[in-house]
């Protein structure tokens, strides 16, 4: 198996109430078939990994409201 991982690093800034601001890095990852070539999976993982950060990044920014 291979591993394609994705981080990024969010600096959100809450003005309204400072404690809910962060600077986090997220990373996400999706196993693929050694047997593959990464450029014929890469679109679909990308897609996914994308996906999922969207999905974390939205949760620890919006968690409190």
């Amino acid at each position: 198996m291979n591993r394609l991982t994705i981080a990024v690093r969010i600096k959100y800034t809450d003005n309204i109430n400072p404690d809910n601001s962060f600077d986090t890095q997220f990373s996400r990852y999706e196993d693929y078939q050694s047997t593959k070539n990464l450029a014929e999976v890469e679109d679909e993982l990308i897609q996914l990994i994308v996906e999922q950060l969207v999905e974390d990044i939205f949760n620890k920014a919006f968690v409190n409201w």
